[in-house]
């Protein structure tokens, strides 16, 4: 249970870092790479634990390949993709929108991605231990977003506003998938 707590906890930091980017307190900023190294304490802390099923080989192959791309997918949005498309110019202390390519998608398509690895970890980990933790987990990802989209993002990102009526919160749908392809063509 405690492992499971460590990535709940994880979410929170992430939070915290947000309404301290928000009121400009940058000696929290820490919070962030704080609540990766939590996370991954945690997710060890799941695998770790005996795991008295197992699925079949060929499900094991597919699992894994999911696991490597959403993961992947997560680094890259999370990570990669706003600082790419942030202007040079554009001041370091105040967050930039982007809206092009994984964010046309969805405006935290990082929450997806999550998602499709918890699903991969359960099929390669399977166990209610598992199951619990990747439950517990989306489900604060979903939160934490939520509180972003609601609280902070408004305050900090210019044309936050205008961003949330083209795009969805977090479920794709026809018109923001043509316009993530679209985007991602053109970069």
């Amino acid at each position: 249970m405690t492992s499971i707590f460590l990535g709940c906890i994880a979410f929170a930091f992430i939070a915290v870092y947000d309404w301290a980017l928000m009121h400009k307190i940058t000696w929290l900023k820490p919070l962030f790479l704080l609540s990766g190294g939590i996370f991954f304490i945690g997710l060890l802390g799941v695998l770790s634990t005996p795991s008295a099923a197992e699925f079949a080989g060929w499900v094991r192959v597919p699992a894994w390949i999911g696991l490597v791309i959403f993961v992947s997918l997560i680094l890259y949005s999370v990570l990669i993709e706003i600082p790419l498309k942030t202007p040079r110019n554009h001041p370091a202390d105040h967050p930039y929108l982007v809206d092009t390519g994984t964010y046309a998608l969805s405006r935290h398509p990082g929450v997806l991605w999550f998602a499709g690895a918890a699903v991969c970890m359960l099929l390669l980990h399977p166990s209610r231990f598992t199951l619990s933790a990747a439950i517990a987990w989306t489900l604060m990802d979903v939160a934490l977003v939520w509180a972003e989209d609601r609280f902070f993002f408004i305050k900090t990102i210019p044309g936050d506003e205008k961003y949330k009526m083209s795009v969805p919160f977090l479920f794709p749908n026809l018109r923001s998938i043509r316009s993530c392809i679209k985007t991602m063509m053109q970069d």
